[in-house]
This record gives C-alpha cells, sequence and structure tokens, in this order.
C-alpha cells in the first residue's frame, strides 16, 4: 500500500456525511464487531472523526484500506 492510495481515500469522505461503521471488537470477551452509526465531524491526514452523539471515535485510512473496518453509506 503506498501513502498515495490512503489520500486517495481521504478524499472520498465529506464533512456532516451520515456513516455506518463496523469496526472490531475492543475486548476479548467481545463475540462480535461493533456497528457505529454518526456522522462525520473531522476530516484528517491520517484518520477521520465519527460523532455518534455519545461519543467520538477516529478511524484511520489504512484500517479501511486493509478491511478491518468497513465504511457503509
Amino acid at each position: 500500500m503506498q501513502i498515495t492510495e490512503v489520500l486517495m481515500n481521504k478524499m472520498l469522505f465529506k464533512p456532516g456525511e451520515h456513516i455506518k461503521v463496523t469496526a472490531p471488537q475492543i475486548r476479548k470477551g467481545d463475540l462480535k464487531d461493533r456497528k457505529i452509526i454518526g456522522r462525520i465531524t473531522g476530516i484528517f491526514e491520517y484518520f477521520i472523526v465519527v460523532d455518534t452523539g455519545r461519543y467520538k471515535e477516529a478511524f484511520s485510512y489504512v484500517d479501511m484500506m486493509i478491511g478491518e473496518v468497513k465504511i457503509l453509506r
């Protein structure tokens, strides 16, 4: 993976866009992936920030490229 691929992925997002994110589990006891619904509040060089209404969470473009985090629009 090259840095240009990561930067091209950055251009796909817009601030205020509503998205659904499927992210891996955080704790070992969790059996399923986390499903997060929110809107994009920040677009930075290497990650985006999603506001769920209760908290904000950052997701890396690299994690999206390798399939660790899935984004649905």
